[in-house]
């Protein structure tokens, strides 16, 4: 359950940021520090979401 609330939230935080590209900065700064892929157990676990918002950032 933990992980398909990660998933909707970074979904949702992902297609936010394309209609205001900040948030996709403010998205890259809550998953280095909260690290969503550590506290997931299957779904985001082999997933680079830090690098995914980094480069929808740049």
């Amino acid at each position: 359950m933990r992980d398909l609330f990660f998933v909707f939230y970074l979904l949702m935080l992902f297609v936010v940021g394309l209609r205001r590209p900040f948030l996709f900065v403010l998205g890259y700064i809550y998953i280095d520090m909260v690290s969503p892929q550590r506290l997931s157990y299957y779904m985001l676990s082999g997933i680079p979401i830090s690098l995914i918002f980094f480069v929808a950032a740049v």
